[in-house]
Order: structure tokens, then C-alpha cells, then sequence
């Protein structure tokens, strides 16, 4: 008799419609529910609405206005660092990838384009940490 996993729920960040997309497609096959919003102030107003429904965030980097990195610092913060940012770049400025990097950590930076694998990788350890943080 196993144990029922819980669905993870991710909260996306995108103002590429077709990156977006594509992200979505990604989670939903790894049985991921995603909640998408195309600026980095609606998602961090959702966030803020909601943040005990979010397992994991992924950003975009690049913005106008508040950027990915603005909204990673936030949700750690936030979340007492219990909910992973992931960051997600084409290529930007050095400086604000660098900062960006610092904030998430190198491993949790996606670059574009990227593929299933990639996905399938922060899944599984979004699963890690969940069981982690739920073991005695």
C-alpha cells in the first residue's frame, strides 16, 4: 500500500508567450499544476495572495520593470527560504545574471533554450526537498 504523493504546484513567471507555453507543457507532463503570470509584480501579488499553495517558483530574468532576481530575494524571504526560485535566463546582463546567480544558487539557473530534462531535474528535487522538509 504506497502513500498518495501530492501534486507539487509551481508558480511561472514569463513574458514569452511561447517560452511560457512551452514551460507549461514541460510541468504539466511531470504532473506539475502551474499557475503562470506574464510580469514579475503579478506573480509576486499572487505569491503574496497565495504562497501556501507554491512548492516552487520559476522566473524569468529578464523584465522591465522588477526582475526575476527581485523576485527571488522576495520569495525567499518571504518563504523563509522554504520555497525554490528558479531563475530562467536567454542572456542579460552579466552583472544581473551574476547578482542572480548568487541569489539562487548555479544550480538553480535555467538557461534557454532548455529541454524536458531540465524540468524533469527541478521536479525531482522540489520532491527531495518536500520529503526533507517532512521527515522528522
Amino acid at each position: 500500500m504506497g502513500l498518495e504523493q501530492k501534486v507539487l504546484n509551481a508558480l511561472v513567471i514569463e513574458d514569452d508567450k511561447d517560452v511560457l507555453r512551452l514551460i507549461q507543457e514541460h510541468l504539466k507532463t511531470l504532473g506539475v499544476k502551474s499557475t503562470s503570470f506574464s510580469t514579475c509584480e503579478q506573480g509576486l501579488n499572487e505569491f503574496l495572495a497565495h504562497q501556501t499553495l507554491y512548492d516552487f517558483v520559476i522566473t524569468d530574468l529578464n523584465q522591465s520593470g522588477t526582475s526575476g532576481a527581485d523576485v527571488a530575494v522576495y520569495v525567499k524571504s518571504y518563504s523563509q527560504e522554504r520555497i525554490p526560485v528558479y531563475i530562467l535566463t536567454g542572456g542579460a546582463d552579466q552583472d544581473l545574471i551574476g547578482a542572480a546567480k548568487r541569489i539562487v544558487g548555479e544550480k538553480r539557473f535555467i538557461d534557454k533554450p532548455f529541454n524536458a530534462k531540465r524540468f524533469y531535474q527541478i521536479v525531482e528535487e522540489v520532491k527531495q526537498l518536500k520529503a526533507q522538509a517532512t521527515t522528522p
